[in-house]
């Protein structure tokens, strides 16, 4: 296991779902309160390689001031040139979080029974560092 030293910083108010509707009441009290809590943090410290591409990225998400563990898969290639000369490095992240976990509870009662909004929030991640020329 090695330590990791990563904190990725999202601002709610950059949520795009393409609805504006649903976006507005994303930032509402009912859901992220961005008035209050403008930051969603996620802070990594312990990246362990499983083999191959594979690793694991343990941290502490915080949504709407509560913090809780999450663990990342990640596959991690590189470094290779791009197109245009410079190193990268590609990470894909996936895991998933439970939204009643920080208190994001709120739903609807749909007609046919059952509610709208599932409690399991499924994350998808890919990123691309490019190597700082000197």
């Amino acid at each position: 296991m090695s330590t990791a030293d990563i904190v990725v910083t999202i601002n709610p108010n950059s949520i795009d779902t393409r609805n504006s509707q649903r976006d507005e009441h994303l930032r509402s009290a009912d859901f992220f309160k961005v008035n209050e809590y403008p930051e969603i943090v996620f802070r990594a410290h312990n990246l362990q390689h499983k083999g191959g591409e594979k690793h694991e990225l343990q941290g502490e998400i915080t949504i709407v001031g509560v913090t809780k563990p999450l663990t990342l898969d990640v596959e991690i290639s590189g470094p290779a040139k791009n197109p245009w000369g410079n190193e990268v490095i590609g990470v894909v992240g996936s895991g998933s979080l439970n939204r009643s976990d920080f208190g994001l509870t709120y739903n609807a009662a749909l007609e046919t029974g059952g509610v709208l909004i599932g409690d399991t929030i499924k994350l998808n991640i890919e990123v691309e560092f490019v190597k700082k020329s000197e």
